[in-house]
């Protein structure tokens, strides 16, 4: 259970920083932050 209970706030986490990217963005520090986090969820995601 806690696995899914990661794998779940992961997955909102990671809608979440794509909701972002969907709208009008400048490319500041913020953006670059969120695009580090979308790229460690993913692959912390991708791991079996």
């Amino acid at each position: 259970m806690l696995e899914l209970y990661r794998i779940r706030r992961d997955v909102s986490d990671l809608a979440a920083d794509v909701a972002r990217f969907r709208r009008p963005h400048s490319g500041n520090a913020d953006d670059d932050q969120s695009w580090d986090i979308i790229t460690r969820l993913l692959a912390r995601l991708a791991k079996p």
